[in-house]
């Protein structure tokens, strides 16, 4: 899965292991204790979703601000894990969220 040695060394030091490896799983094998990638899976693919989960995030974050400044009291955020939470046909793992998405820190705040 890794081409190029040195670019791997790059981002582990830039972004780190840890935060990089909630990433993996969408790229290994479902239902194994071992840590198997699936087949066609690269470095690359891994460091494009996280770079599209930090730009969803930062849109995300801007969205809220700038909610907050024009309407003040909203509550955006709950409609949408509202929406969700009634509408479980919604595939939301194909939309991007990762699973249990609902108890990372940023959506946390808002149960």
């Amino acid at each position: 899965i890794v081409k190029n040695h040195k670019r791997v060394l790059h981002y582990l030091r830039f972004i780190g292991y840890h935060r990089l490896s909630g990433y993996f799983r969408t790229f290994q094998l479902q239902n194994t204790s071992e840590h198997i990638f699936k087949k066609g899976a690269t470095f690359d693919s891994i460091i494009s979703l996280y770079v599209f989960d930090r730009k969803l995030r930062l849109l995300v974050e801007t969205i809220n601000v700038f909610l907050s400044v024009i309407a003040d009291g909203s509550r955006w955020q709950y409609r949408l894990l509202d929406l969700f939470d009634n509408n479980p046909d919604i595939q939301l793992e194909k939309m991007g969220f990762f699973k249990n998405w609902h108890n990372d820190p940023f959506w946390r705040i808002f149960k």
